[in-house]
């Protein structure tokens, strides 16, 4: 019977019972991935579960050979995830967003953050960050646009046409931004995080976007509420009204707690009331399933796949949920499938809109009932 096995750089190390490296870091295609939790695999003969972090930061999860009948009795994933800081790096790019703040269109804000890192509190000092950005930047709506024209006719139809509301992800550059003065909840979230690591602070975007547009098991759909501070509506619609369109927001580390900023509104989550803002809003992130693929499937044979409660909840750094794997209810009899599977998953993100590496999530456990056969229990 074949063991499971953990990647350690380009070679797959079998794990045994005695396996022990609790504790540990091991390394992955690069990336550092801490030993912190036990993986229980329900193993069938030659059975084989491997976990593999892509070039692109998803997770690719394979099982050897798993045994499906119907669309009735789905195969199982349990899983723990972790919300883990993002390193945004000079060059790259986020939501279509060329970082540059070797610019000299950026120095100065640039040096503003930094000298902001010397405030010893991580809640003031975030604070302090939002105020010097939003002095800076402004959100490009209709209206705003619209008053912008009569006095600034050039900057408000650059604006219309890189960041309004009624255009795609445009490519731009921070420093551009910065200049102009004006962006949507992407740009303020993108700009918001660059600042605050230049501060001293660790963070990540944050979308309820997706690849996939409005597939139902992909999108968390935020939901128009009251502001308890303001006593005005949070988005430009009716009060219960959803959002139908994506939004982008950031999570900033305060001590061991992660704290959710929307800075295109102005709000923080660092007070019981206002995290529960953000939480009758739903603002959450779903962990994105993607690639299922499977050897030899009959032609009659489709698979779905579907996460169950897979998302990250605001201020949420661990989060543990389901994926189902299942004969699609559209097969024809017989509805069966015996081979190799593989899956990959990611936080839902904009990638195809120049997303280079926006993963904020490292897996800490799978629990797979492969077959119903005992279960043996492994450190990943």
């Amino acid at each position: 019977m074949n063991e499971p096995s953990v990647k350690h750089g380009k070679e797959w190390t079998p794990l045994t019972d005695s396996w022990n490296a609790a504790g540990k870091t091991w390394v992955l295609d690069g990336s550092r991935v801490e030993v912190q939790r036990t993986l229980d695999v329900a193993l069938r003969e030659e059975a084989t579960t491997l976990i593999s972090e892509e070039p692109d930061g998803s997770f690719k999860i394979s099982v050897s050979s798993v045994h499906l009948r119907d669309a009735f009795e789905p195969l199982r994933f349990g899983i723990t995830v972790e919300k883990v800081p993002v390193e945004i790096k000079e060059g790259e790019r986020y939501f279509n967003i060329i970082i540059d703040t070797d610019n000299e269109k950026l120095r100065p804000l640039v040096e503003q953050a930094r000298e902001l890192g010397s405030i010893p509190d991580e809640g003031k000092r975030l604070h302090a960050i939002l105020d010097l950005l939003s002095k800076h930047m402004k959100y490009a709506s209709d209206k705003a646009l619209e008053d912008l024209s009569e006095t600034d006719p050039e900057t408000a139809a650059w604006a219309a046409a890189k960041v309004g509301l009624h255009v795609g992800q445009e490519e731009v550059r921070l420093s551009d931004l910065i200049e102009r003065g004006y962006g949507v909840c992407r740009h303020f979230a993108v700009a918001l995080l660059v600042l605050a690591q230049e501060a001293g602070m660790k963070g990540a975007l944050m979308t309820n976007n997706t690849d996939n547009g409005l597939d139902r098991y992909r999108r968390v759909i935020l939901t128009n509420i009251i502001r308890t501070d303001t006593g005005e509506p949070l988005f430009g619609l009716e009060v219960g009204e959803q959002v139908t369109c994506g939004h982008a927001w950031v999570e900033l580390k305060v001590g061991e707690s992660w704290i959710p900023v929307d800075p295109a509104h102005g709000l923080i989550g660092d007070t019981p009331e206002n995290m529960q803002m953000f939480k009758d809003a739903k603002y959450c992130v779903p962990v994105q399933v993607t690639d299922i693929r499977a050897e030899g499937l009959p032609k009659n044979l489709e698979l779905e796949i579907e996460p169950v409660d897979l998302y990250f909840s605001p201020g949420e750094s661990v989060h543990k949920g389901v994926i189902k794997v299942r004969c699609g209810f559209a097969s024809l009899p017989p509805c069966s499938y015996d081979g190799p599977l593989s899956f990959s998953i990611r936080p839902a993100d904009q990638r195809p809109a120049g997303f280079e590496r926006g993963v904020f999530m490292r897996i800490l456990s799978i629990i797979s009932s492969v077959t119903p056969a005992p279960t043996r229990s492994f450190l990943l």
